[in-house]
C-alpha cells in the first residue's frame, strides 16, 4: 500500500472490525522483543466496498543474532475500516476514487487470519463487571475512545477478573504463557467519549476457551465493543475474521 493510498484509507475512517493472530509462542515473542531485531509490516488491501475496505497485514521481524538476517513470522491481522462524514464521525460515505484502488487489492498476498468466532447473544448474567471512565488522553483525533486503548482495558478488566476469581488465575496475565494471547477479534460497535462510564463484562466460554469481554456504556446502555480472545496452547475454533459481524464483508 503506497502511502497516498494509506493516508487516504485511514485519514476519514474508523475501525469496525480487527482480528489478530500471534505466530509464535510467548517464549519465542518474549525472545524477539529483546534481541532488538528488525521489524516489519507489511500492509495490503484485500477487499473494497463502496463505503468501507479490509487491510490485512503480516508483521515480520529478524533476530539480531542472526547473520542471515532470515524473517520470522510474528503475527497477522486484518481490519474493516468504514469511511465516515467527517462532520458526524458516524455517517458512512463513499470512498473515493474507488476504480483506483480496487486495482490495489491483492486479496492472496497474506494468508488469511485465524480468528475466533465472535460470540452471539447477551452477555451471562453472572460475568464479572468491571468499570472505567473514559479520558482525554483514552481518545484520538476522532474524539472517541482510539481502537488501540480498548486492549488496554481488557487487560485491566481481565487481571480484575481473576483477581475476583471469575477467571483462573492461569489465564491472568500476557505475559504468562497460559495467558499469551494466541488469537483475538474485536467488533467496534459504537463510539465511547470522554467522561462517559463503561461497564466492561468478563466471562470464560469452556468450550471455546475463550475469554469474552463486552464493552457498555453505561449513560446510553449501548454496547460499544466486543471482544473474544484465545490464550496459551488452547486450539482457536475458527470462524474466519468476523463472523457474526453485522458487517461481514465491506459495504
Amino acid at each position: 500500500v503506497s502511502t497516498e493510498v494509506f493516508a487516504q484509507l485511514f485519514g476519514g475512517s474508523v475501525f469496525r472490525s480487527a482480528a489478530v493472530e500471534l505466530l509464535v509462542s510467548q517464549q519465542e515473542w518474549s525472545q524477539l522483543v529483546t534481541t532488538r531485531g528488525f521489524t516489519r509490516v507489511r500492509p495490503y488491501v484485500i477487499r473494497l466496498g463502496n463505503t468501507s475496505f479490509a487491510l490485512r497485514m503480516a508483521f515480520e521481524t529478524t533476530d539480531a543474532k542472526d547473520k542471515n538476517h532470515v524473517p520470522k513470522q510474528l503475527a497477522r491481522m486484518e481490519f474493516i475500516k468504514v469511511m465516515v462524514d467527517p462532520k458526524t464521525l458516524t455517517t458512512p460515505v463513499p470512498i473515493a476514487n474507488p476504480a483506483d484502488l480496487r486495482r490495489l487489492c491483492q486479496p492472496d498476498a497474506v494468508p488469511e487470519v485465524k480468528a475466533p468466532k465472535t460470540f452471539m447473544g447477551p452477555k451471562p448474567s453472572n460475568a464479572f463487571v468491571w468499570k472505567a471512565v473514559v479520558r482525554q488522553s483514552d481518545c484520538d483525533a476522532l474524539q472517541h475512545v482510539n481502537n488501540a486503548v480498548y486492549g488496554q482495558l481488557v487487560e485491566d478488566a481481565r487481571a480484575e477478573a481473576a483477581l475476583a476469581g471469575a477467571l483462573p488465575e492461569s489465564l491472568a496475565k500476557a505475559s504468562s504463557q497460559s495467558g499469551f494471547i494466541k488469537a483475538a477479534i474485536v467488533e467496534y460497535l459504537g463510539q465511547p467519549h470522554r467522561g462517559e462510564h463503561l461497564n466492561i463484562a468478563v466471562w470464560y466460554d469452556e468450550d471455546e476457551h475463550k475469554i469474552n469481554f463486552e464493552f457498555e456504556v453505561e449513560e446510553t446502555q449501548q454496547v460499544a465493543c466486543k471482544v473474544s480472545m484465545v490464550c496459551g496452547d488452547h486450539p482457536v475454533v475458527a470462524g474466519g475474521p468476523f463472523v457474526g459481524s453485522s458487517m461481514a464483508r465491506p459495504a
